[in-house]
């Protein structure tokens, strides 16, 4: 079992332009595998929830465009959106208009040009549970084991429920009962406090800030594999500590690291960051990647730089060069957060068994990340076809853009 640890400090180096970033970073064996960074002044976080105004409907494409603040504009898909909460309706016949304010949430980053994406169905996610406004079913993980699942499933249909829907997440299999049913008041009373606000608020009011990523991450890292959690930030240190005590984590107390070193450099952050944005990924049997995004979807091209002779010789070469470039490819596309269409140019192989027991190998890997994945086909070309759900701006984009 891989033991992991949480990292978070600021860094303001070439390799972020110069611009200040909170990292926060999970190694696992002391290795990276996620790392997010964000600027030291975040307004449009990832989950806030905003009262915004229809400005324009776009029938064609049936979405609207909201403001949730003077000259920022959103994109709200009018797919779903039969439980939104207006705060102020235009039309009393129940369609979106134009001068209407809802409740948004923030969904997606802006990326290339294109601003922020929202949605009226609401979440608010503990450690254990999410409880949704649009969708008003009963969700479980599908990471969890079917024996767990019916446990929690029974847990959870005996909870309680007002106009939300519940999704279980996968720590839940670490909590009791009563935890759980602890975190869903918890997260009830804020939803009902949200609704409460919009009732008096103006437009354009952030009713509720968005989750940090240090925080985030700290509710989903594995409990019996966090063997730290380090920061070299008084502030955040006293907001991490507050978060565990608040929501009864069971999470190593968090450290506050005071050496004159810098924690950063300590962590070996920069030097790894740096490495998280080269072109080229070198394996351990000699063989590489080379990792392409670009607007449309992102290329893997993997190489093996040895000479083998002999044709059976060759042929294991190939497989085991493969298995080692899927471990690592796993690893690049959570570290790097690649999404949208991901098209894998493995070495060449003539066993068809092989193929599929890499393209296998493949599809356990992905179910590891906490962002969804999955291997969709085998192109006639011989590509390795993956898709990733887009939640934010590839590591490259964070370090860079305002």
């Amino acid at each position: 079992m891989k033991k992991q640890k949480l990292i978070v400090t600021e860094l303001n180096h070439a390799v972020t332009s110069h611009k200040t970033r909170i990292l926060t970073a999970l190694t696992e064996d002391g290795r990276l595998s996620e790392i997010y960074a964000e600027p030291t002044e975040q307004n449009l976080r990832i989950g806030s929830i905003y009262i915004g105004k229809v400005r324009k409907i776009v029938p064609n494409i049936q979405a609207a465009f909201v403001d949730i603040a003077p000259g920022v504009s959103t994109y709200l898909s009018l797919e779903h959106t039969e439980h939104c909460h207006r705060v102020r309706a235009q039309n009393a016949a129940g369609k979106i208009v134009p001068g209407d304010e809802l409740l948004v949430q923030i969904q997606k980053d802006a990326k290339g040009g294109k601003v922020p994406t929202v949605t009226t169905n609401l979440s608010l996610a503990g450690e254990y549970l999410v409880l949704t406004t649009g969708d008003r079913k009963l969700g479980i993980s599908g990471k969890i084991d079917p024996d767990t699942r019916k446990k929690l499933k029974a847990a959870a249909e005996s909870m309680p429920r007002k106009d939300y829907g519940i999704i279980v997440r996968t720590n839940a299999c670490f909590a009791k009962e009563e935890e759980l049913e602890k975190e869903r008041v918890q997260l009830d009373r804020i939803l009902t406090a949200i609704l409460r606000k919009s009732e008096t608020r103006s437009c354009y009011s952030c009713l509720y800030q968005g989750i940090p990523q240090y925080i985030r991450l700290m509710h989903r890292v594995r409990p019996d594999r966090v063997t730290e959690i380090v920061t070299d930030l008084p502030e955040i240190c006293q907001e991490l500590t507050a978060e565990q005590q608040n929501q009864s984590l069971p999470l190593p107390p968090v450290r506050l690291y005071e050496d004159s070193y810098p924690l950063a450099s300590a962590a070996g952050l920069s030097s790894q960051l740096e490495k998280a944005l080269r072109k080229k990924v070198w394996l351990k049997s000699g063989g590489s990647l080379i990792i392409e995004p670009t607007e449309a979807l992102t290329v893997i091209d993997v190489n093996t730089e040895k000479s083998i002779s002999g044709k059976h010789s060759k042929e294991l070469h190939y497989q085991k060069t493969n298995r080692e470039a899927a471990l690592e490819i796993a690893r690049q596309i959570r570290l790097r957060n690649l999404s949208g269409i991901i098209l894998i140019d493995f070495i060449n192989m003539k066993s068809e068994e092989a193929n599929h027991a890499l393209m296998r190998q493949m599809q356990m890997l992905l179910q590891e990340d906490p962002v969804p994945a999955q291997v969709i086909d085998r192109t006639a070309l011989g590509l390795v076809e993956i898709t990733r759900k887009k939640i934010s701006k590839c590591l490259a984009d964070q370090l860079t853009s305002d």
